[in-house]
């Protein structure tokens, strides 16, 4: 079954099924899920690099939570990190729906972790250009913090 993203458009096979690795429960199935993501990510051209930040924006946020602290520094330096390289200012529309959980993911208390997602940011948005970022998707980042304060701890 392919991740489709409407009735034209889905991403090639071999994507999926690496994102479909990546989403299983065995954090060693999820490593090579997203290696292999990075890898397939690499060789595309720029429409499925965009096709795939769709998809991105909604299995990101469940990737960088996970609890192996190998996953959520993979999805940084591997996956993520590709993608930013591929996709340049076409990260821009998706920015708002990646902020709230990369700004956090800058700050999980592992440092390599942390590292991975700040490095990543940082590749992503020039250092003089992240206050204005911050702006920019300031009602995201609110909200994501008001989410998170009104979850219940498991």
């Amino acid at each position: 079954m392919d991740v489709c993203l409407d009735d034209k458009q889905s991403l090639p096979g071999e994507i999926n099924t690496a994102l479909k690795k990546s989403m299983k429960k065995e954090a060693t199935t999820k490593l090579k899920g997203l290696a292999e993501l990075s890898q397939l990510l690499e060789a595309q051209p720029e429409d499925v690099i965009l096709s795939f930040l769709e998809v991105w924006t909604r299995t990101y946020p469940k990737l960088s939570l996970d609890a192996d602290k190998r996953v959520r520094q993979a999805v940084h330096s591997g996956p993520f990190l590709t993608l930013v390289r591929k996709a340049g200012r076409n990260l821009a529309p998706s920015l708002k729906k990646l902020i709230g959980q990369w700004i956090s993911s800058q700050m999980d208390p592992i440092s390599d972790v942390s590292e991975a997602a700040k490095s990543c940011f940082n590749e992503a948005i020039p250092a003089s250009k992240h206050l204005q970022t911050l702006m920019f998707c300031k009602k995201e980042i609110l909200q994501f913090i008001e989410d998170q304060t009104q979850q219940t701890p498991p």
